[in-house]
């Protein structure tokens, strides 16, 4: 059977650019690719994951405050150019929502992803460009927050959600923002967007879609889900004043396996079943938005 041809070493390669967001089956997506590689790469895809990424000393896109901003996207421009052309593949699918920031900046800012311009600048400039092809799953404001909420306690923090309430119901920023950042970077790329919640009946496609072909998932589990009730409300009876756990990780850890989501134990949401409907209305008319700006991007309309 031929090879698929190759670029050489100073040829862009096609890129997929996968953006998440968190809490949209990102980390699930990410290992059915990496379990993939081998198959994909004879194939002629390359993977770059955050297990390429993270801890790479050139790569800067999460720090985005340092004095020296110049010259951190410009090395961290260079190394993902190196990183995609020396993938050697015709087609490389990056997949790092980190690009577009994280749980805890979510919470800290009380925002949806507030100010991912600064993490998508330090991307190549060639990307912006119709052989790039930008995805991105969204989610029900609701279960999202409370995700995020639930992801950053695993991780030894808790935020009190009072405090939380009031900016977060109020949604100063929604996907159609989130989107809008992106096209503004990248407006000559290919977009396609998709539902969370459609993850699950369309799991084969999705995953398809991506990988550029068939993948074998059977042996990916779903990973980082969401505590239960019962495991927050043990984590914040021993959270410190700050939110901080003595435990830390340790501690969410022991109380997830002693509390596992699932029918015996809800997933946790702090919304009332007023602000939960408030949310999924708004998340809803949001859609529609998308669907209506970006017709030919979105699946399963």
């Amino acid at each position: 059977m031929p090879q698929p041809s190759r670029p050489g070493p100073t040829e862009p390669p096609k890129t997929v650019l996968h953006l998440g967001a968190h809490k949209t089956a990102t980390t699930f997506i990410q290992k059915v690719l990496s379990l993939n590689a081998d198959a994909l790469r004879r194939r002629g895809t390359a993977v770059l994951l955050p297990e390429h990424l993270r801890g790479d000393p050139d790569l800067a896109y999460a720090s985005t405050g340092d004095a020296d901003r110049d010259a951190q996207v410009h090395r961290t421009r260079a190394r993902f150019d190196t990183l995609l052309r020396g993938a050697r593949a015709p087609r490389v699918v990056l997949s790092e929502e980190g690009l577009l920031g994280s749980s805890r900046m979510n919470l800290t800012a009380r925002a949806l992803y507030p100010d991912p311009g600064p993490r998508l600048s330090c991307l190549p400039p060639d990307l912006d460009s119709p052989d790039t092809e930008i995805c991105l799953s969204i989610r029900s404001y609701d279960s999202f927050f409370a995700a995020n909420i639930s992801t950053v306690a695993r991780r030894g923090k808790l935020f009190a959600f009072d405090d939380l309430r009031a900016s977060l119901l109020a949604l100063a920023r929604g996907w159609p923002d989130v989107l809008a950042d992106i096209r503004a970077h990248f407006p000559n790329a290919r977009l396609t967007v998709w539902q969370y919640e459609d993850f699950t009946p369309h799991r084969d496609a999705i995953l398809r879609h991506l990988a550029g072909g068939p993948v074998n998932f059977a042996s990916a589990d779903r990973v980082n889900r969401s505590l239960s009730a019962r495991a927050m409300t043990e984590l914040a009876a021993l959270a410190d004043s700050r939110g901080n756990l003595p435990g830390g990780p340790g501690a969410a850890r022991k109380l997830a396996r002693a509390f596992p989501s699932g029918a015996q134990y809800p997933s946790y949401s702090p919304w009332s079943p007023e602000d939960a409907a408030t949310l999924r209305a708004a998340y809803d008319r949001h859609w529609q938005q998308i669907r209506d700006t970006h017709p030919d991007a979105c699946l399963w309309t």
